[in-house]
Order: structure tokens, then sequence, then C-alpha cells
């Protein structure tokens, strides 16, 4: 799926098949549905270009979804419109600023001990941010440590700038990050 959509030029392409279609809108990102309407819509944008008319068939374990029903039609607008609304309702960009902490340690428990920590101290300096965590992050080991994250979010993005100034040392930080994996 991802070589069709790479801005090659196709004609006697007709037929795509997407397997899987809706296995991107699982991950557990706020851009998930942003990057699977991109890659459906350039994939049905390619198909019969030339001079016979194109066909995409789509696999999907959820055909009630809206973001692939506005990827197959290519209905950007109300693709937008419907992303904005999830994004304000869940607290996503661009409706308030997030930076993401992460820190490795050597166990697992020592991992979540310290985002534990971290989480009570930035709660009593910081009252009011939303802080969701702590959790493994996506992918749990790095270099062979454990890696857990905070994921911290306010409409100001003074405030997180300040945070991240006073993080302890071990401590990572991404603020404004594009996704969250």
């Amino acid at each position: 799926t991802q070589m069709i959509t790479k801005g090659l030029d196709l004609p006697n392409l007709s037929v795509v098949g997407i397997i899987n279609a809706d296995s991107g809108l699982l991950m557990p990102d706020f851009s998930a549905s942003e990057r699977t309407y991109q890659l459906i819509s350039q994939v049905v944008g390619r198909v019969g270009r030339g001079h016979r008319p194109g066909t995409v068939i789509l696999q999907t374990y959820s055909p009630e979804s809206q973001v692939l029903s506005y990827a197959l039609t290519q209905d950007y607008q109300s693709f937008y419109t419907h992303e904005l609304a999830e994004r304000q309702t869940y607290r996503f960009p661009p409706f308030c600023h997030i930076v993401r902490l992460t820190c490795l340690r050597a166990t697992s428990k020592s991992a979540e001990a310290a985002a534990t920590s971290l989480k009570q101290a930035i709660e009593k300096k910081f009252p009011g941010l939303v802080i969701e965590g702590p959790s493994p992050t996506f992918h749990p080991k790095e270099s062979g440590k454990y890696k857990w994250q905070l994921v911290i979010k306010n409409p100001s993005r003074t405030v997180l700038a300040e945070l991240v100034k006073q993080l302890p040392s071990g401590w990572h930080h991404d603020l404004d990050p594009t996704e969250l994996l």
C-alpha cells in the first residue's frame, strides 16, 4: 500500500486491494486517524488515472468507520471536521499542548516507581495539569532497559516549558510531539 502512495504515476493501475485497512486506527496515538486517512486517500487517488475506471477493495473489521468512509470518498472537509471534534473532546493538539516525559530504568518496577514519583511531584508543583500515566511506552524496552512515560496536557505551552526546565536528571522530554508512539 505504501509503495503506491509514493507519487508514482501508474496509468495501468485500475484495481487495488487494501488489507486490514483499519489496523492503523488501532494505534494508541492521537494522529492515527490522520495517518490512516492520508494513506488510504492517497491510494484511492492513484487508482484509475489511466483510460479505465478504478476500483479500490478495502478489507476492514470496522466497516462503520467514518475515517475509512471519508478516505474512500476523499472527503477531506468531513474528515477534518470529524478529526477536530475528536481532538477537542480528548484535549489533543491543536486544542492543547502536550509534553511526553520518558525514563529508562533497569527494571519495569523501578521505571514505574520513578514515573509515579515524578507525577506526584508535578501535581504538587503544577496543579491543574492533565497528567496521563504513568504507563509503559508503546515500545516498552529500549537498549535493554524499561521505558515508562507520562503524557501531560495543558493549554499553556509556557507552563509545560517551565515544567521541562525543572525535570530531574534521567528524564527525557518531547514538547509538542507529532505522535505519542
